[in-house]
């Protein structure tokens, strides 16, 4: 009897930990997504000697190129804790209690832009993702760029 109750308890932290595998999986490949796109942006500046704001609108428009199925609903200087009934972007997300800033913002420090919400169309999910700054250094100025990270679920 307690050999049938062991092996129901392995089989259950087993198909646990692979739901847990598989969710965080795809909150990962969002912030690559996001992350690969920065990445080839910071990396033409460094090729052309030459730097551009980097926006929300700029960022999707990247995306976009790239086929993904993310699509960044509102940028906020505080976390998004309940998704939007929106599936475009927006600067009006519901029961926020924080700014939201519209797609043309450049993404630096001084924008206050600290969060983003993403929608993946595949899953038919929300994401909270948080926005943290990085510098690169292109013809002896600092130039400040988004990274993004941790990015959680929402309901």
């Amino acid at each position: 009897m307690r050999s049938k109750k062991t092996n129901l308890l392995i089989i259950m932290l087993f198909a646990t930990t692979v739901l847990f595998l598989t969710a965080c999986g795809s909150v990962n490949k969002i912030e690559k997504a996001l992350n690969e796109f920065i990445d080839e942006t910071v990396e033409s500046w460094k090729e052309n000697e030459n730097v551009n704001s980097i926006t929300i609108s700029g960022i999707q428009d990247g995306l976009k190129g790239k086929n993904n199925d993310y699509i960044i609903i509102a940028a906020g200087d505080k976390e998004f804790e309940k998704s939007a009934l929106s599936k475009i972007y927006t600067t009006v997300v519901e029961e926020y209690d924080g700014n939201t800033f519209g797609v043309l913002r450049p993404l630096d420090k001084e924008s206050q832009i600290n969060y983003i919400m993403v929608y993946d169309e595949s899953s038919k999910k929300y994401y909270n993702i948080e926005v943290e700054y990085k510098t690169v250094n292109i013809n002896g100025s600092e130039k400040e760029y988004p990274y993004f990270s941790n990015a959680t679920e929402i309901e």
